[in-house]
This record gives structure tokens, C-alpha cells and sequence, in this order.
């Protein structure tokens, strides 16, 4: 509703009339430059990286992507834009007192605020509760949880002739034969096959001891799975043997075919040997968990390079010098189950990094 405070002829408004409005809401909000306190050492950010929700239903206004941990909210300067120059205040915690907002204030919101807009015309008001969100936890912290009354994975029955059952992508399955060549079991089809033919380029550097195969579906391609194998080989002594198959199993699609990840034994970020090794999809990139278990690796580029994860650690109590077996799932929840075999006792590990447990709010 528009209310006039002057009286227009038919010629047309003078230049000293003014036109009032009955809006009262907000149309932006957002955070100015934000200070930030990690173990004692300050840094700053730009707050508007950060958007702000407004619930013009509700009158709320808040941030779905939370403030980083350490974030100081108590001190903020925020900057908000009104619809037809509605007059935004502050509304105190105990409902008594209200104070205009300029682009200068330092406001509190270490707790939800509540912000009062007035229209124009100084009919009525709208009240805005604004929270501004901030993580609780170190995005990158991993978590551990010891769990109790989880069983172990069931082992699959061996078929004969296999000495290790390594995995499956959509369409096939993947194994070790007694006598170490590669074997597939492909979608209806009830024998193993030779996947790996020994006259095939680089056949000799085909792992065949500690060997762990992860797939997963390759990224922007619709019915392709990336399949990724790695392991000792008794032709290289220096480091693991990394090999990649492309299965597009879409009607029609040629042959997939397995190769080797070709590098040099010098080269920087292969991945080491390591005894009773286990790939794992997670966050974003490959984990390699495997040796004493104190260094674990990850790979951002399928399986070509890999480097130290330096904020990963296994929980507090793991006991390095007892594990004589170890088996790594994941889950569609972002966690990591680690099943552990001491050879008396076992147990049974769940773990998330923070950020990837995060909901929006």
C-alpha cells in the first residue's frame, strides 16, 4: 500500500512531494570483513563470502554454509538493504530498547538476534530473527568411535582356483587365481575368466601379493566405472604397481582393457609398498591404508600420484604393534569403518571427518 502525503492535480506531482510505503522487510543481508581466533593467532575473512537466507514467510534470516570454527560473532559488522527505505533496528535481549543499524556498528550474534523494520511510512513493523551460524568442530578433524556388538564382514566363499577375491564394479568381478593371474567374472556369465593376458604390455608388473582394488563410478560419464588396482609385484621391488580399467558398460561400448599407471621409481608421490594394503573411495580421492598403519596416503587423481595425509589419523588407541589384520570399509554416511583383528581380540573402529558429516541447516 502506497500512502501520499501530498495531493497531485491532474498536471502531474510537484518536485517537493514525497511518497511513503507501508514495506517493511529486508531485502539483503550479509556479513562485513569477520575475524577469526585458532589457537591464539587471529586472521580475518570476508564475511559476504557467505550467504544469508531470508525467509520472507517466517522472517528469519540465517546461513546454511556455518561460519568457520573460531569465528568471532560477538563483533560483526553487517550490511542490510531494506525494500523502499524501510529503517532497520536492533531489538536488545531484553525487548526494551532498540538501536538504528548503520554499516558501522559492531553487533552481537554470538546468540539469535532479533532486527525490527520499520517502513517508511511508520505504519506497523516486521521482526527478523537472525542467526548466524558457526561450526563447533575443525572441518578437517577425523573422529573415532569404538563400537560395540558390529560384526566383521563376512568373507566371500573363494570359487575354485582364486586364492584372493579383490572386488567388483557394476558389471564385474575381480580376482587373483591360484597361480597369480588376473581373473573377471563378468555380469551373467557363471565362469572366471583370464583378465589380464600374460603377453599383454607391462603383464609382468601385475601385482599378485597385498593387493586391494577399489571401484567407483568415473565422474561425468553415465554407465562408466573407474576401477583401480594396486600391489607388490615381484618384477619391482621399489614401489606399489598401480593399474586402472575404464569399464563403460553402456550397450554397445568397446572393450575395457586393463593398464598399467606407468611411472618411474625415482618419481615423487608414487605409492610405497605397503604389507596387507586396502584401497578405500573418500572424500573426494582414493585413501591407501596399509604397513604399520601411522602413515596413510591419499590419491586425488585415480591412482597416479599420492601424497601423505597429514590431517588423517587412526584413533588415539589403536593398537599398532597388535593388529594382524585390518579390513577398511566406507559407507554412503561418509564413514570409515576399521575392523580389526588381533589375533585374540577384535574391534571395530568408526570414523568421519567433521565437514563431511555437516548438515544444512
Amino acid at each position: 500500500m502506497v500512502v501520499l502525503t501530498a495531493l497531485t492535480s491532474c498536471l502531474g506531482a510537484s518536485d517537493d512531494d514525497t511518497i511513503l510505503y507501508d514495506d517493511a522487510a529486508i531485502t539483503s543481508f550479509s556479513l562485513g570483513t569477520m575475524n577469526r581466533y585458532v589457537n591464539g593467532e587471529k586472521t580475518t575473512f570476508k564475511g559476504s563470502n557467505y550467504l544469508f537466507h531470508i525467509d520472507a514467510v517466517n522472517y528469519q534470516i540465517y546461513n546454511t554454509d556455518s561460519l568457520p570454527t573460531g569465528t568471532d560473532v560477538a563483533h560483526v559488522i553487517c550490511n542490510i538493504s531494506t525494500m523502499n527505505n524501510g529503517v532497520a533496528y536492533l531489538l536488545n535481549e531484553t525487548r526494551d530498547t532498540l538501536t538504528y543499524i548503520n554499516a558501522t556498528d559492531s553487533l552481537d550474534f554470538s546468540k539469535p538476534r532479533s532486527i525490527i523494520v520499520y517502513p517508511s511510512s511508520g505504519n506497523g513493523h516486521n521482526e527478523y530473527l537472525v542467526k548466524v551460524n558457526v561450526h563447533q568442530q575443525e572441518g578437517d578433524d577425523m573422529v573415532w568411535n569404538l563400537m560395540t556388538d558390529v560384526a566383521f564382514p563376512i568373507e566371500p566363499t573363494l570359487p575354485t582356483g582364486l586364492k584372493q577375491y579383490l572386488g567388483k564394479s557394476t558389471t564385474e568381478e575381480y580376482g587373483l587365481s591360484n597361480d597369480n593371474k588376473l581373473m573377471v567374472l563378468k555380469k551373467d556369465q557363471t565362469e572366471w575368466m583370464q583378465d589380464l593376458a600374460d603377453d599383454a604390455e607391462n603383464a609382468e608388473m601385475l601385482p599378485t601379493e597385498h593387493v586391494s582394488l577399489v571401484s567407483y563410478p568415473l565422474f561425468l560419464s553415465d554407465s562408466t566405472d573407474y576401477v583401480l588396482m594396486a600391489g607388490a609385484s615381484t618384477a619391482n621391488s621399489q614401489r606399489a604397481m598401480v593399474w586402472r580399467k575404464i569399464v563403460d558398460y553402456s550397450k554397445g561400448a568397446p572393450k575395457s582393457q586393463w593398464t598399467l599407471i606407468e611411472r618411474n621409481d625415482n618419481d615423487k608421490y608414487n605409492l610405497p609398498l605397503l604389507k596387507d594394503l586396502s584401497l578405500v573411495k573418500y572424500d573426494d580421492g582414493i585413501l591407501a591404508f596399509g604397513g604399520n598403519y601411522r602413515t596413510i596416503y591419499k590419491s586425488r587423481d585415480n591412482g597416479i600420484t599420492w601424497q601423505e595425509l597429514k590431517n588423517f589419523r587412526m584413533p588415539a588407541d589403536f593398537n599398532y604393534d597388535g593388529i594382524q589384520r585390518l579390513i577398511v570399509k566406507t559407507d554412503a554416511n561418509n564413514y570409515i569403518w576399521l575392523y580389526c583383528d588381533y589375533g585374540t581380540t577384535k574391534e571395530v573402529w568408526r570414523g568421519r571427518i567433521n565437514r563431511l558429516g555437516w548438515e544444512i541447516q
